[in-house]
């Protein structure tokens, strides 16, 4: 879908299927986004959770390719608060600096068994994570920063790079290989 922007304003949106948002903004603005398949941000769009409140619901995967930057700025992904729910994965497909930092926002992954979060961007960034009960993550690639909720089972046959994980007293249980090569 290619828009200058929707924002939501405290009310709910809910698409059924997979959305790909070509450009422009989306504002969650205090609302929820429902996507009952995958979403997909593309080169040019980019979103906006900056409101307490904001939530957004992905029943499948979670996919940006944006290429705007992290920040308070028009034109500029920005996570500071509310709920990235996600059924599937989470997939960081852009080497753009910072644009996927998730600094207030919570990232939960829904529903058991393996979700994984994928980077190519050695700047992602993602603060508390959750994991329903008898989910597992995988971590695949690059990222700045990890930083756990919860109790974490942690499946990994990867080399990662990584600058810091942060289990913040919680325990995180590795099984399989893991290798962090930096950091």
């Amino acid at each position: 879908m290619s828009m200058d922007g929707i924002e939501l304003n405290d009310y709910t949106l809910t698409v059924n299927g997979d959305f790909t948002q070509e450009d422009g903004r989306m504002y969650v603005d205090g609302g929820t986004l429902y996507i009952t398949g995958d979403y997909t941000i593309a080169t040019d769009g980019y979103i906006e959770m900056s409101v307490p409140g904001s939530n957004v619901v992905v029943g499948g995967d979670f996919t940006t390719n944006s290429g705007a930057p992290c920040g308070n700025y028009s034109g500029y992904n920005y996570y500071l608060y509310g709920t990235l729910s996600v059924g599937g994965n989470v997939y960081q497909n852009n080497e753009t600096v910072n644009n996927f930092y998730l600094s207030s926002t919570n990232l939960k992954f829904v529903g058991t068994g393996l979700h994984t979060i994928s980077s190519v961007n050695a700047d992602t960034d993602i603060q508390n994570v959750y994991l329903d009960e008898g989910a597992q993550l995988k971590l695949d690639g690059e990222f700045s920063w990890i930083s756990l909720a919860e109790d974490t089972e942690l499946v990994n046959d990867s080399i990662m790079s990584m600058d810091v994980m942060y289990l913040d007293g919680y325990t995180l249980t590795v099984n399989g290989d893991f290798t962090q090569e930096d950091g």
